[in-house]
């Protein structure tokens, strides 16, 4: 099975590539939380900002597309994504919902209001270089 996205690059706001630095994330938890914010932005959805009662909604990706984006493709379960989700659900105000489906194939995620609010300031993130 391979996958088409409609483009390869994504951006992050300045606030989250600033946390990304600052949690101290595994390598493997700062891909897949990468990937997901890369995940959301290919949804029809990408990252609106909400007025009234309409809020973010459920996806979901299956385990090979993962692996498809750079995730262990040599096992045949989603062992290696135990560690880096418990990692993210630790953290409060980044998903509403972040879960490994029972049968391992998939894994489910809705990001929380506050972490679309913060996406939604996209303003160009500089580095130290001028």
């Amino acid at each position: 099975m391979k996958m088409h996205y409609n483009h390869t690059k994504f951006r992050i706001s300045a606030y989250v590539a600033e946390f990304i630095k600052m949690a101290g994330f595994s390598a493997a938890t700062a891909k897949l939380f990468l990937a997901l914010i890369f995940l959301q932005d290919q949804t029809e959805e990408g990252w609106p900002v909400f007025e009234g009662d309409e809020g973010p909604q459920d996806h979901f990706v299956l385990v090979a597309e993962l692996r498809e984006l750079g995730f262990p493709s040599k096992t045949g379960s989603s062992r290696f994504l135990r560690k880096p989700v418990a990692e993210l659900v630790a953290i409060p105000g980044i998903f509403d919902h972040l879960e490994i489906a029972p049968n391992g194939r998939y894994l489910t995620w809705r990001f929380s209001d506050n972490f679309f609010d913060v996406m939604a300031d996209m303003d160009v993130y500089r580095s130290g270089t001028g």
